[in-house]
């Protein structure tokens, strides 16, 4: 009896193929596809945040050096929030309960006389994180060197920190990278074509992208963008 109804499911399973093997104009490499399970292709990241619980995470930005450059300083916040948008919108794709702290109440705290004297970890417990990622930015141009102004070549350095707060203040540094970007690749544009602002918002967002990819998952055919 039991060999009888094995017979009789492997005939089921041959009359089946059969017909997916003709529907599908009897192309073996179409009929792989829909035996072979889906298969994850996302690119891992460096620096994974995402457990099963609701993680939240505190984004601190700031300028290695003083900075003066007027077209320069609005990038520091500008970053933060590039970047915040980038890691919610990856993490929602992904399916991660990634929480980000909103930015403007990271710069309200950066804002205290007494910050400076403030460390990660400092920063991590005041706004009961689980994960600090700073920013310090150590070099940004906007300009193609020696253009006056007149080509835009996004250029930027940035040292990338992950502090986990579950660690021992000053042992918990988890994740080190060290950033850089130049945008366009293909060359300065003409600084005519559009406001500073604009140009700088459009080469932050790219900047922001890489980042987040360093947190959450990305597809494999999904290259750093470009131009």
């Amino acid at each position: 009896m039991a060999s009888s109804s094995n017979l009789r499911g492997w005939k089921w399973t041959a009359f089946l193929l059969g017909t997916l093997w003709v529907s599908i104009g009897c192309n073996p490499g179409s009929l792989s596809m829909l035996l072979v399970p889906f298969s994850d292709d996302r690119i891992p990241p460096k620096c994974p945040l995402a457990t099963k619980k609701e993680v939240t995470v505190c984004v601190v930005p700031n300028f290695a050096t003083l900075e003066t450059r007027p077209e320069v300083i609005p990038a520091e916040a500008e970053l933060a929030e590039l970047f915040a948008q980038q890691l919610r919108k990856r993490a929602e794709v992904n399916r991660e309960r990634i929480r980000v702290v909103p930015p403007a109440k990271v710069r309200s705290y950066q804002n205290r006389a007494d910050f400076a004297s403030r460390s990660l970890y400092d920063v991590g417990k005041h706004f009961e994180a689980d994960y600090v990622i700073s920013l310090e930015i150590t070099n940004l141009a906007l300009y193609e060197k020696a253009s006056h102004n007149t080509l835009y070549r996004g250029n930027t350095e940035i040292a990338v920190n992950v502090v986990d707060m579950k660690q021992p203040a000053g042992e918990g540094t988890i994740f080190t990278e060290h950033y850089r970007r130049e945008y366009p690749s293909s060359g300065p544009r003409d600084a005519s074509d559009g406001s500073v602002a604009r140009f700088r918002a459009i080469f932050l967002n790219t900047v922001a992208t890489d980042l987040a990819r360093l947190f959450t998952a990305y597809p494999s055919d999904e290259r750093r963008a470009m131009d």
